[in-house]
């Protein structure tokens, strides 16, 4: 979370950053999708040539800040992102297809998103309901040990 607030903090924008749609359209005139990312946690070279922003990566934060993830989400709000059905799937501020300095809107709504940030919301208000449901099962619980493995320093 620290990474995505500073690479957008000197643009006084928005931070949220992963895989989704954003502003262009392919042949069938349906918005592209990629990852997205930050160079300083990316294997991939090139991350910080474009800049996405997602709401549904606000609601993921809310296990390690759920003050900053809500106060990023009412700031996703003041840049026109909610809709009827929560928020729109992005913000594109990338200068090569954002010709004004608020961004272009991704205005789709992909229900893998939405239902990952009503998840992340249930869980942050029933203190982690759907982790402790899932694990409740032997055959999920059989296998808790891979969800504690660390990467070796």
């Amino acid at each position: 979370m620290g990474v995505q607030k500073n690479r957008t903090r000197t643009r006084k924008l928005p931070w949220g950053i992963s895989e989704s749609a954003y502003f262009s359209l392919d042949a069938s005139l349906s918005y592209r999708y990629k990852a997205h990312g930050c160079a300083a946690l990316a294997l991939k070279r090139g991350m910080d040539q474009e800049l996405v922003v997602s709401p549904y990566s606000s609601f993921l934060a809310l296990p390690c800040s759920q003050r900053a993830a809500v106060r990023n989400l009412r700031e996703l709000e003041a840049f026109g992102l909610s809709c009827a059905y929560g928020f729109w799937e992005a913000i594109d501020f990338t200068p090569e297809r954002s010709d004004r300095p608020g961004g272009q809107l991704v205005r789709c709504v992909m229900a893998h998103h939405l239902g990952m940030s009503i998840l992340a919301v249930c869980n942050a208000l029933c203190m982690d309901a759907m982790p402790r449901r899932l694990m409740s099962a032997p055959e999920m619980s059989a296998h808790a040990v891979l969800l504690s493995e660390r990467l070796p320093l």
